[in-house]
């Protein structure tokens, strides 16, 4: 029975070593969204689909049709509040990523930023709209580093009830005095944070 629970959780969770805070390695949890060989796959996936310009593979064959769904609705990424109550990760932050993606897609002005944070459950990014569409992930990671490190809990108040705001409201969010659409991030025209 105890075997039969281990493999069943084995099925449903995945691990993957990210970068913490200060370089520290931790074990991030996640639901299973893809094959379970989807490491020994990854440089193949690369080299047949290849990558955007955010550094996400185009339409990745390594998800399942369960996979799909759960990233769809971000329910994916549930577990890692395990990592919250384990003190590796908070709530609002820089996204954790692998060793191997920090290297390669990164922005050179960031790593060492992002070191002196925990990684969090939430980006920034999402204080402002619900997706990546307009490259808005970095801009708004480093406009959220420079204030959590002058103010850490007004920061990721401030942050998280923007993030839990509906999300019509996000667009009106984004400094600047204009009001944004999807429309404008559809058309590449972002606005400068």
């Amino acid at each position: 029975m105890k075997r039969y629970l281990i493999g069943i959780l084995r099925y449903l969770f995945y691990t993957h070593e990210r970068i913490g805070k200060n370089g520290k390695p931790f074990r991030m949890y996640k639901f299973r969204t893809m094959v379970s060989n989807s490491d020994e796959l990854l440089d193949y996936v690369e080299r047949v689909q290849g990558r955007d310009a955010r550094g996400k593979i185009v339409g990745d064959m390594r998800l399942t049709t369960f996979g799909k769904f759960l990233k769809k609705h971000r329910v994916d990424e549930f577990p890692q509040l395990i990592n919250v109550l384990k003190g590796e990760m908070m709530l609002v932050g820089p996204r954790p990523h692998s060793e191997r993606f920090a290297r390669k897609w990164v922005p050179e002005d960031l790593p060492e930023r992002r070191l002196l944070v925990k990684p969090g459950l939430f980006k920034p990014m999402m204080a402002y709209c619900d997706y990546d569409e307009g490259g808005l992930e970095f801009v708004t990671e480093r406009k959220f580093l420079e204030d959590y490190l002058q103010a850490p809990f007004r920061t990721q108040c401030r942050y998280l009830l923007r993030i839990l705001l509906p999300p019509r409201f996000k667009w009106q969010l984004i400094p600047g005095g204009r009001v944004y659409t999807k429309k404008d991030f559809y058309t590449k025209r972002t606005p400068r944070l």
